[in-house]
């Protein structure tokens, strides 16, 4: 299972055998036995590295659960104790959130967790972040992920809404505001309030301290 985990997350056999110190033989038999006990070829080698198969991509959740089983009752640990973890975060998020995160993820860490470790970066776009979770690179990636891979799990933390501001006189909007008005209009530009972001944030989570943003502080495009 360990070297179906490993070689999943990878999608490269030598890197595999590399982090499990294994030799690549003893990885190539060992999928060789895989293959022949699920009755599937589980990885098709690709240009890139080696694609998972459909049932190779349904499988690895699962022998995720069972090693992190294992690894529990091996360990003898009950649950994760934040107070005693020495572990490292990785955490992608784009520039924007991030910069908004990081400092109360960091007093939220001291607190609760202060022997653990925060590694804030960014990853890309979504295949990129997926990519990086697949090959255990990241714990965590933070953006907007319209369709989620069945491999991956996601929860939504917050919803922001766009508004249009014009003159309450417009002489193109006497009549109200609907698509076909808009797309008439001369758009200026789109913004992200970090004010507005915050105090979503803040109403979501309120046992971390966001920071009061100026209203000057703002993202365009």
């Amino acid at each position: 299972m360990l070297i179906f985990q490993e070689v999943y997350r990878s999608r490269r056999s030598t890197a595999a055998a590399q982090r499990l110190r294994l030799s690549q033989p003893a990885i190539s038999h060992a999928l060789g036995r895989l293959r022949q006990i699920l009755d599937d070829p589980l990885f098709v080698r690709r240009p890139a590295g080696l694609q998972p198969t459909s049932r190779a991509i349904e499988l690895a959740p699962k022998v995720d659960a069972i090693l992190n089983l294992a690894g529990n009752v091996l360990s003898g640990l009950a649950e994760f104790d934040p107070m005693a973890s020495r572990r490292l975060f990785r955490v992608s998020t784009n520039d924007f959130v991030g910069s908004l995160l990081t400092q109360p993820l960091i007093s939220f860490f001291a607190g609760a967790a202060p022997s653990a470790r925060l590694a804030m970066s960014f990853a890309g776009g979504p295949s990129q972040a997926f990519k990086k979770l697949r090959e255990n690179e990241l714990d965590l990636a933070i953006g907007r992920f319209p369709n989620v891979p069945d491999d991956c799990k996601a929860i939504r933390l917050f919803e922001e809404d766009y508004l249009v501001v014009a003159r309450s006189d417009h002489p193109q909007l006497q009549q109200g505001l609907d698509l076909a008005a808009y797309l008439s209009l001369s758009v200026t530009s789109s913004c992200h309030s970090q004010a507005t972001l915050s105090a979503l944030l803040m109403n979501t989570y309120p046992e971390m301290a966001f920071p009061a943003a100026s209203s000057r502080a703002h993202r365009c495009s």
